[in-house]
C-alpha cells in the first residue's frame, strides 16, 4: 500500500486505485466449509468477491478464514 500525505494525518490507498481510479467490490457468495478431523469438525468460511471501476478494469478474489468477516475482507483485498 502507498500512503499519502493528508492534513489529518495519512490515508493508505491501494496502488491499483491510483492506477485506475476508485474501486467498487460486490460480495457474490460465501460459503461455510466443514472439515471432518481426528478432533472433530472444523468450519471455516470462504468468500467471492468481485471488483472493478466500470472503466474495463477488474477482477475477482477469493478468501478464507474461519470467520465469515475475515474471508470477506481477505477476498476483497485479493479483488
Amino acid at each position: 500500500e502507498i500512503e499519502l500525505a493528508n492534513r489529518g494525518g495519512s490515508t493508505h490507498v491501494p496502488p491499483n486505485q491510483l492506477a485506475h481510479g476508485p474501486w467498487g467490490e460486490l460480495l457474490v457468495r460465501t460459503d461455510r466449509v466443514v472439515k471432518m478431523w481426528r478432533g472433530g469438525r472444523i468450519e471455516s468460511y470462504r468468500a467471492l468477491v468481485i471488483g472493478g471501476n466500470l472503466r474495463g478494469c477488474g477482477g475477482f478474489g477469493i478468501g478464507k478464514a474461519f470467520e465469515p468477516e475475515d474471508a470477506v475482507e481477505i477476498a476483497c483485498r485479493m479483488a
